[in-house]
């Protein structure tokens, strides 16, 4: 025997009606059934809950079982769900038919008709919101996939922070909205110029847990929301975006240069030291927009592989400071 599993709203402002259709389906086994006695009252009830079936009947005070359907059927366009609907009515006219069907109506039944034709066509109803919200949920299943599959994507496999393509990713986002003249955008630059001391760590694991700290150490002194990532083997970045260009500060960039190349790194036992060159642009109101994220970074590392060790440039005064 067909599991009755189905969840079923009845809509009717008779509450008469509204009973004999719940008689017939309680008769059957259906147990998963709410009634409403007007569509504002039905539609509040599938925003908490959805419902494989719902009956309404066609003529309603206020808003009519067609208006309904269409408010039904942008709820399930946003909550990615499908309900089957079907209306109870007297009208059997063509027109009115191909007038319910253009509305998102799946099937309608004469009340006259009701006795002999409600639970067929309930049971094949049930079958056709199976299959279709069986068919959503992969869907969900699938695209929630991608989504991790695209942080993972966005995200360096040994440090745990962002990678290039997620950089290029969130400095898109911040020149559109500069473009607006809606803030100011900056990006910091930090390579590692002794990369290959890393490299000669006896241990791979050593390497990569000092690896992990130098991301740790950006993300520690970057406010909650600028972006770290690191962009290539040697260099990592920092993308901050702020309304006042007072968010930009020199005291930022001396924390970042104390925090990756003054405090030494306890990795295996022993304290590792890195030499590094910072340099850090702006786009705000006295500067020329980037004409897009990508040229915007291939700029900015071009300056920054010019630059001698050691030697870090603010381009946002043309102030320049020199460490060991």
């Amino acid at each position: 025997m067909q599991a009755l599993t189905a969840s079923i709203m009845i809509v009717d402002d008779t509450k008469f009606s509204s009973a004999v259709v719940k008689k017939y389906l309680d008769a059957t086994g259906f147990t998963d059934i709410r009634i409403a006695d007007n569509a504002i009252d039905a539609i509040s009830m599938l925003k908490e809950r959805n419902a494989d079936i719902l009956l309404a009947d066609w003529l309603m005070p206020g808003m009519d079982g067609l208006a309904l359907t269409q408010l039904v059927r942008e709820l399930n366009r946003r909550k990615n769900e499908f309900t089957y609907i079907m209306l109870l009515t007297a009208k059997e006219e063509t027109t009115d038919l191909k007038e319910a069907f253009a509305s998102g109506v799946d099937d309608f039944i004469g009340k006259t008709s009701l006795k002999n034709q409600l639970l067929p066509r309930i049971y094949a109803a049930q079958r056709i919101s199976q299959v279709q919200n069986s068919l959503l949920q992969r869907e969900r299943k699938i695209k929630e996939q991608y989504k991790k599959l695209s942080i993972l994507n966005r995200t360096d496999p040994t440090t745990g922070v962002g990678n290039l393509k997620f950089l290029e990713h969130q400095l898109s986002r911040y020149l559109k909205q500069h473009k607006g003249r809606s803030g100011h955008l900056g990006l910091l630059l930090c390579r590692i110029d002794n990369f290959e001391s890393i490299r000669k760590l006896k241990d791979r694991k050593d390497s990569n847990h000092l690896l992990k700290l130098i991301g740790k150490r950006l993300q520690d002194v970057a406010r909650p929301l600028d972006d770290v990532a690191r962009i290539n083997e040697s260099t990592f970045a920092i993308a901050l975006y702020g309304h006042e260009p007072s968010f930009i500060t020199q005291a930022l960039v001396r924390r970042v240069q104390d925090s990756l190349f003054v405090k030494a790194y306890p990795v295996g036992g022993d304290f590792h030291h890195l030499k590094g060159t910072l340099q850090y642009d702006i786009v705000d109101s006295s500067t020329a927009t980037p004409a897009d994220a990508s040229s915007f970074l291939a700029q900015a590392l071009d300056r920054l592989n010019n630059l001698v060790e050691g030697h870090s440039v603010f381009f946002w005064e043309d102030d320049e400071i020199s460490y060991a």
